[in-house]
């Protein structure tokens, strides 16, 4: 029964996987070994549902009703048989049963059949026995016993129990006869556990073949599951198209591309959108089914199609088709709408743009950012600097440039990808030499890195401000002139006078003091030290109003005395560190020079003490590489570009003009919380010695 048992389990674990498939036939071959056996009655195969699958003798099985519950033995007209029912499971889940029946009665009937010769050879022992037993009990009773202790043996399982052969021919005859039935028991028993093993082979053989089978399938469909993942996340379009022409695939991406479903589009649904219109002109079905048969050799170049959405927006693929296995035409596209649009918005700006470009009133040309070359040139171009546009396009920037401005020219910052602007002088084709303000930007044009430059002439411009900074330079030497002629003359004729009436009113305090009457004496008194105390703080006004106009020292001991002076004051009125730094030798400088940076850092003071808020400030005066470097630098809130651009901005405006007479310039920068510096060079110069 053990035996019986376990031989269903193996065959159920054999055809559990088969039954998963419904593979009919594997199991047929698995249950061919089975029906083989003479000791198996019946077999049935039933799925989940109850429904039998594959069957042997199943009208036996009806008949024992296979399916009832309670004793496994059942009787089958009178043959006794063992049912066993055995479930059928897949990765956990009941897929079906088997149910095997054994006979019993055949194994018994071998057994009784065997015991009945027994019991007949005892009977016949047992009557010869009796009829003989006075005569030859001596002869015959002992292999008679033998033979009952060999049956004996052998009832319990010792097949391997032999009778001894005797003298007595009938008694030798009996023996041989037992030990023939002996050896025919023994051959069955050899043949059913050779049948066994055979079987248990065969089932792990199968067991495991199953097993691979199972693990390969598994890797199988977890490929599938990553692919089918991979198409549903890849935003190319996938069309696959059969012999036919028609589609037998579309990737899921069609959906959120132009929001048709990949339902709508397989079979004929394709060229049903062909006919309707929704996809411009490109490969026939005809074509297609030709080119997968292979009867058609593909383009290798993609093509493009407009194809119109579920919502109506067009949208622009690309495809690229593939031969397939199987008479199969693969067709990967992919969506380029944003592109074209692109395309689109730069082809009507670039005509825009050139529109603009030759209309402008100013000279402009696009040039080559590395050879210089000119690519284009406008119409005002060719009017201002007289080359025709051939010429032009001969040329390079060097040809309209003095040689002494080129290598600045061939500076790296003129290849930089940001605006530039700056002021140059160019050469016309009759030679004349023009100042232009020129503006660039970085552009790419015809495939080439590029920049694109408009010219203002500002020859007139630049003569008038040469004028106006001649004029302004001799404003700033008069209104010096002038400062220094009206502080000479407080000083000596209004300081001469304050200092007499000084004198005097001192000198009617000494004649009341000596007066007798007191009365008039404390009168007078009071009224003349109040006299005397307003004539002095006028002598100290007169005395500052001077030095403000045009310190002494500036004329005496020059500008870095006059500068460290002044940083004193600073000092004393605001209450505000200053520190000078220096090594300028000023004893060479021209007075209109000294005035000039002496003006500078009194601006810039006053701007520090009305406008940064700082807690320190540094000046440096330096001589460097035949310049003089001058900073006035601050600690506090910082300058601001809208305050340096502004307008109104008249110390700025002043400092600027003031440098600019020196053939100078200014740089004024500032950043929030970090102070703001003013830095000042100018060239030593026959402005800036004394001649």
């Amino acid at each position: 029964v053990s035996k019986y048992k376990t031989l269903s389990r193996l065959v159920s674990l054999n055809i559990g996987a088969d039954l998963v498939f419904s593979d009919r036939e594997e199991i047929e071959n698995d249950l061919r070994g089975l029906k083989d056996n003479p000791f198996v009655r019946y077999i049935i195969v039933t799925d989940d549902s109850g429904t039998i699958f594959a069957s042997y003798h199943p009208e036996i099985a009806s008949k024992v009703r296979y399916r009832s519950s309670g004793s496994e033995l059942k009787t089958y007209y009178e043959e006794r048989l063992y049912s066993t029912s055995t479930p059928l499971h897949h990765e956990g889940q009941l897929i079906g049963t088997l149910y095997l029946g054994f006979s019993l009665s055949q194994m018994e009937e071998e057994v009784t059949q065997i015991r009945k010769a027994i019991g007949i050879v005892c009977m016949i022992i047992f009557l010869l026995g009796a009829v003989a037993v006075f005569a030859i009990s001596s002869v015959v009773t002992r292999p008679l016993s033998d033979i009952a202790k060999a049956a004996e043996e052998i009832a319990r399982g010792d097949l391997k129990t032999r009778a001894r052969e005797s003298v007595q021919f009938e008694i030798n005859r009996l023996a041989q006869a037992f030990n023939m039935m002996v050896n025919n028991l023994v051959t069955v028993q050899n043949d059913l556990i050779e049948i066994n093993q055979t079987l248990e082979q065969r089932v792990y053989e199968r067991t495991e073949k199953l097993y691979q089978e199972i693990v390969t399938r598994q890797k199988a469909e977890e490929q599938l599951r990553v692919s089918d993942e991979i198409l549903k996340r890849v935003s190319s379009l996938i069309l696959v198209f059969d012999e036919q022409g028609n589609a037998t695939y579309v990737s899921p991406s069609i959906k959120t591309v132009l929001g048709y479903s990949p339902e709508s589009i397989l079979g004929n649904g394709w060229w049903q959108l062909v006919q309707q219109g929704k996809v411009s002109e490109g490969p026939t079905k005809i074509e297609t089914a030709t080119a997968a048969r292979g009867e058609m050799r593909l383009s290798k170049t993609a093509y493009e199609q407009s194809i119109i959405a579920s919502k109506g927006t067009t949208h622009w693929i690309t495809w690229q088709n593939t031969k397939g296995p199987s008479n199969l035409l693969i067709c990967v596209g992919h969506d380029i709408t944003e592109r074209k649009y692109s395309e689109q918005v730069l082809l009507e700006s670039e005509k825009r743009y050139r529109l603009l470009f030759e209309h402008n009133p100013l000279p402009g040309w696009v040039y080559d950012a590395e050879t210089l070359v000119f690519l284009a040139v406008n119409e005002a171009a060719i009017n201002q600097y007289g080359f025709s546009r051939n010429e032009f396009h001969s040329m390079t920037l060097r040809d309209i440039y003095l040689p002494e401005d080129i290598p600045q020219l061939l500076k790296p910052d003129q290849y930089a990808t940001f605006p530039l602007f700056g002021i140059w002088r160019h050469v016309k084709k009759n030679k004349t030499i023009i100042d232009v303000e020129i503006s660039t930007h970085a552009l790419m044009y015809m495939g080439r890195s590029c920049r694109l430059a408009l010219a203002k002439d500002i020859t007139e411009r630049r003569r008038y401000e040469v004028q106006l900074r001649n004029l302004s330079f001799s404003l700033q030497s008069v209104r010096e002139e002038e400062r220094a002629w009206i502080a000479r003359e407080i000083h000596d004729e209004l300081g001469q006078m304050l200092t007499g009436m000084k004198m005097y009113v001192n000198g009617m305090l000494i004649s009341v003091a000596e007066s007798t009457d007191q009365t008039l004496k404390s009168s007078i008194s009071e009224r003349l030290s109040a006299t005397a105390e307003l004539i002095q703080q006028m002598i100290n006004s007169v005395q500052k109003i001077s030095t403000e106009l045009r310190p002494d020292l500036l004329d005496k001991l020059g500008l870095v005395a006059a500068v460290e002076w002044q940083t004193q004051e600073f000092e004393k009125l605001y209450h505000i560190p200053c520190e000078v730094t220096t090594d300028l030798d000023d004893s060479y400088l021209s007075q209109h020079c000294v005035i000039t940076l002496f003006r500078v850092v009194q601006e810039a003071l006053t701007n520090v003490a009305r406008h940064a808020e700082a807690t320190n400030v540094t000046i440096l005066l330096l001589i460097e590489d035949e310049e003089i470097y001058l900073e006035i630098k601050d600690n506090g809130k910082g300058i601001t570009h809208e305050e340096i651009m502004r307008p109104n901005a008249l110390g700025i405006t002043g400092i600027r003009e003031r440098v600019s007479s020196l053939s100078g310039n200014v740089q004024i920068t500032g950043e929030p919380g970090q102070g703001t510096i003013i830095a000042v060079r100018a060239p030593l110069s026959s402005n800036s010695r004394i001649s």
